[in-house]
């Protein structure tokens, strides 16, 4: 024991008496419950015990994560589905590590009672926001389908969540998409006011994305952040309210009883699996037909499954291509 401090004590062997340093990676989050099984493995230390370092970048819409992702100032990014596929049409190289979490709850509409609306088959002649370029596109073409309304038949207003929000509650919107926390902050505000419709007809899923050349050089790093989120993924499953804990200072703004509403609306879990490819094949069809001349990359292309299958390989549940 005297032995060994002594060396450690030298100049020549100081570098290996100290710890390693730890890895560094840059990943652009997104500040919404539904998003935060990251923010759980994060709280929780999990990804220091990887010998990980996070650099944070927090946005509140996905889609403003990924274009730091696409600027080159991000190792990996967190994304909704429709944002991840309307820029991968762009940038072939973008990859899917996981999924991060589904819901069919957490995006909806919200409308004014006062218009009428209490149903998809109400919105023609209906004025609606969305934020451009996010899920809430998809959701409101799903919605407007569902309901037997052609979409020029509804007035769609590209508003952010906030802006819809003001303008549901001074009457210029009769409705509009949001998800969680906007949708809840417009439930509360609009009061008795609100009413709110859903389909099971649409799927969302928040993505770990990257693009194919860090998963190429930087597999250790990434396979490590894996490992971290399923360290906060088992915390969560087993101890519930010690992760809704862990969040509690990520959402100042909402009460226990709102955190805890927003975090049921929605199923935390890795996993590349088939209902995800599904979902990107059909909304992938919905972007071939809103844009014919831009090439669609196939859904089983956009996924990266090895790094995943390394940490988990019960994550991966992938059919093979048909032989057929």
């Amino acid at each position: 024991m005297i032995r060994f401090l002594v060396v450690c004590l030298t100049a020549s062997a100081l570098r290996a008496c100290t710890r390693p340093t730890p890895r560094r990676i840059t990943v652009a989050t997104v500040r919404q419950p539904a998003t935060s099984l990251f923010f759980v493995a994060l709280q929780a230390g999990c990804f220091d015990r990887e010998g990980l370092a996070i650099d944070e970048r927090p946005f509140e819409l996905g889609r403003d994560a990924l274009a730091l992702l696409r600027e080159g100032a991000a190792d990996l990014a967190i994304v909704y589905e429709t944002p991840f596929l309307l820029a991968a049409r762009e940038e072939p190289t973008l990859r899917i590590l996981t999924s991060l979490h589904s819901s069919t709850r957490n995006t909806r509409l919200v409308a004014l009672r006062s218009s009428g609306v209490d149903d998809f088959a109400k919105l023609a002649g209906r004025r609606i926001g969305l934020a451009q370029g996010t899920n809430a596109e998809f959701f409101m073409d799903v919605a407007l389908r569902y309901g037997g309304v052609r979409r020029e038949a509804a007035t769609i207003v590209p508003l952010a969540p906030e802006r819809s929000i003001e303008g549901l509650r001074d009457g210029t919107l009769d409705a509009a998409v949001l998800s969680d926390p906007p949708a809840s902050r417009a439930e509360q505000a609009l009061g008795d006011q609100a009413v709110v419709v859903r389909t099971e007809l649409y799927v969302e899923f928040s993505l770990l994305v990257a693009r194919a050349e860090t998963i190429e050089r930087r597999r250790p790093e990434l396979e490590a952040a894996l490992r971290g989120l399923s360290c906060g993924e088992r915390l969560a499953r087993a101890s519930p309210e010690e992760a809704l804990a862990l969040l509690r200072g990520r959402f100042p703004e909402l009460s226990e009883a709102e955190l805890r509403a927003q975090v049921q609306h929605v199923t935390w879990g890795l996993n590349l699996d088939q209902l995800l490819t599904q979902v990107l094949s059909r909304e992938s069809e919905w972007l071939q037909a809103r844009a014919p001349a831009v090439p669609v990359v196939p859904a089983r292309q956009l996924l990266a499954p090895g790094p995943l299958e390394a940490v988990d390989p019960e994550a991966v549940m992938l059919m093979p291509a048909p032989a057929w």
